[in-house]
């Protein structure tokens, strides 16, 4: 089961901690990918090293569809589409 995070400006971290483990950040203007640099307090809140994070590496060919309060949908360079629904 993966743990989902969202901001003010509806920006999206999904931590995957049981195989296989991942770490995906969808920002507003940026490329779907893994964050360099993240520190999460299990289910509460994570950080990264800044506003518009640092990137391991991103997933190139991703497109980000939509992001709004009620749901962030992406799509990953291999045509997985993810949906990210909010209550």
């Amino acid at each position: 089961m993966a743990q989902v995070y969202i901001n003010y400006s509806n920006d999206v971290v999904i931590e995957n901690d049981n195989p296989p483990f991942y770490v995906t950040l969808v920002q507003h203007g940026q490329k779907v990918g893994e964050p360099a640099k993240i520190s999460c307090l299990h289910w509460l809140v994570c950080m990264t090293d800044a506003d518009v994070a640092t990137m391991l590496a991103t997933d190139p060919g991703s497109v980000v569809e939509s992001m709004t309060n009620r749901a962030v949908l992406f799509k990953s360079g291999r045509g997985r589409q993810t949906v990210v629904k909010l209550r």
